[in-house]
């Protein structure tokens, strides 16, 4: 799995919840580690999975996407 992951070039952000049960940023922190160009970055948010229909966290969510796109 690890060299597959690192195989791929495409540059991405992460954006696990801290909250979140589903994707916890420790997972997110491993595969950072093996994609070239990832960067994860935990959302501290009590919403947990649904960070992206709060709109304080879909805000920090949109900005990244539009760092990503440039």
């Amino acid at each position: 799995m690890v060299s597959a992951l690192s195989g791929i070039n495409a540059p991405m952000i992460v954006l696990p919840v801290d909250h979140g049960r589903y994707l916890p940023p420790v997972d997110s922190e491993y595969e950072a580690k093996h994609f070239p160009n990832e960067e994860s970055r935990a959302i501290g948010s009590i919403s947990g999975h649904c960070a992206p229909f709060n709109p304080e966290d879909a805000a920090r969510i949109d900005a990244a996407i539009n760092e990503l796109l440039g």
